[in-house]
């Protein structure tokens, strides 16, 4: 028996597979929104998540998508791209550390001879060697700086200094240590200082600065005023943001930071407040203790030798004693 009402719902049936026979159809096409088509049913992954390499295989013409990775390397101390050579400097370093020269009152800043030389230095506050433990002298003489005598003698560009000369004052010291360049031989993380000044010294107090992440010169004070030691720890004496060239820092006291080589002992101390120390008297809470009064003895040393504050000049490692002593007796006629 004939139902008319199936023949509407066949004609909707056969219209639905033709239009799905016609999308199955383009689908191999890609259309005009930019989209790539996918290949088996799976969509590529966007090209900027990673390096995609396409490599036919079999020679059937299959693509593969495979991540690369490149490596950039930059050239030290720079943000130029470099090479990444194993024979620079820096990968051919064994040993390096911090280094101050100081030769007629002029800060040095030394280069090796040669660029295949064992030692080098990068800037005016470092040293770097290829060789394990060279003595400090063989060091310095790669740029053409001897240091000779046990470290008495220095020569360099022609000229000869001697510690014995009175108006000459060699120092040599690693660590804050004196030692003898042609004995001393180099370790990994030395701090060296080779200081040549000639007296008169032909530089400004407190001089050029130097900035707290490079080389600078550190030692020890204390300061004893009628019996009482002085408490440099206090928060009155922590003052490295006011006074950049010479202070404590952080609480630590008694150990000083000196940021220019040309600091005398005098400037620093004037650096503390109440405190004023010259070569004949010296000043602490608003009392000044001078030298000529009777009854009092006053005493400035650096590494137990008598020194004049106006015209000494601080040095790493230097260990700094100041003392007032008052005599109530009178003295004898």
């Amino acid at each position: 028996m004939f139902d008319e009402q199936t023949v509407p719902r066949r004609a909707g049936l056969v219209l639905g597979i033709v239009l799905l026979v016609g999308l199955a159809g383009c689908a191999g096409f890609a259309d005009d929104s930019g989209e790539e088509p996918t290949t088996n049913g799976t969509q590529q992954s966007d090209p900027g998540d990673r390096n995609v390499t396409e490599t036919p295989t079999d020679g059937q013409g299959e693509q593969t998508s495979e991540p690369t990775q490149t490596t950039t390397t930059t050239a030290p101390g720079t943000d130029e791209p470099g090479t990444g050579d194993s024979g620079s400097n820096e990968s051919r370093a064994v040993a390096s550390g911090g280094l101050a020269v100081v030769v007629d009152d002029e800060r040095v800043a030394l280069s090796a001879a040669n660029e295949s030389a064992p030692v080098w230095f990068a800037d005016e506050s470092s040293w770097a060697t290829s060789e394990e433990q060279p003595t400090l002298a063989a060091a310095l003489e790669t740029a053409n700086l001897s240091v000779a005598d046990g470290g008495d003698r220095v020569t360099y560009e022609g000229t000869t200094y001697r510690g014995n000369e009175s108006n000459v004052t060699v120092v040599v010291r690693a660590n804050g240590e004196p030692v003898d360049p042609g004995e001393y031989e180099l370790s990994d993380g030395d701090q060296v200082w080779v200081e040549v000044l000639t007296a008169p010294v032909d530089q400004p107090t407190p001089g050029d600065h130097i900035d707290h992440h490079d080389l600078h010169a550190h030692g020890h004070v204390e300061m004893v005023v009628d019996g009482e030691p002085v408490n440099f720890s206090r928060a009155r004496y922590q003052t490295p943001d006011e006074h950049t060239y010479f202070h404590f820092e952080s609480g630590s006291a008694p150990r000083w930071h000196a940021h220019s080589w040309s600091v005398t002992l005098e400037y620093a101390m004037g650096t503390f407040p109440g405190i004023e120390v010259t070569n004949d008297s010296i000043t602490y809470n608003g009392t000044t203790y001078d030298r000529s009064d009777p009854g009092t003895t006053v005493s400035i040393t650096v590494n137990d030798e008598p020194v004049e504050p106006g015209s000494y000049y601080l040095k790493d490692g230097d260990s700094v004693h100041i003392e007032v002593t008052m005599n109530d007796e009178e003295d004898e006629e």
